[in-house]
């Protein structure tokens, strides 16, 4: 499933935003739901809420966080 396909986001009907689910933003980047708390641990993963006891990461943060560690690459 493609990044763009509406149904890879779960949406807030309240706020119309798109959230990624802990299980769907670790699918997208192909790692474990454990390696995200890792990262959130450590500070290093994109900014996640909590909504009605849910994790949550708005898929604008994710793609902006994406983009800078792709950016990280390149400076190398």
């Amino acid at each position: 499933m493609d990044a763009r396909d509406p149904r890879w986001f779960g949406e807030d009907p309240a706020t119309d935003r798109r959230f990624l689910t802990r299980e769907e933003l670790a699918r997208r980047w192909r790692v474990s739901v454990r390696t995200l708390e890792r990262l959130h641990a450590a500070r290093l993963g994109p900014p996640r809420m909590k909504i009605k006891g849910k994790v949550l990461f708005c898929i604008d943060d994710v793609l902006r966080h994406e983009q800078t560690m792709t950016d990280r690459g390149r400076r190398r």
